[in-house]
């Protein structure tokens, strides 16, 4: 009896078959309740693609737009590309890189 045996061509349920699907959340670190938690605070953003905002979150609008205040400017980033976030240090200047 040969003890390898190949069931990738074996009919019949795999664990596959048997396990149910379940969504994945596309941003498990930033949902709209953790990032509605920094409303109105000052905030340091990275982004997915290497950038960073140093500013107030003022808000998280409708179509996943979250919307801060870095000095007199307006910066608008979508939550997709949002990659953390955590409050800012007070002393810390405001900034877009």
């Amino acid at each position: 009896m040969n003890p390898i045996v190949d069931n990738r061509n074996r009919a019949g349920s795999t664990w596959l078959a048997l396990s149910s699907p379940h969504p994945i959340d596309p941003f498990p670190r930033n949902r709209p309740d953790t990032v509605r938690a920094y409303l109105g605070k000052k905030v340091t953003l990275s982004t997915t693609d290497f950038h960073y905002v140093v500013g107030r979150l003022h808000s998280l609008d409708d179509d996943d737009l979250l919307v801060v205040q870095v000095g007199s400017e307006w910066v608008k980033l979508p939550r997709r590309n949002l990659a953390t976030i955590q409050e800012a240090d007070a002393a810390l200047a405001e900034y877009v890189k």
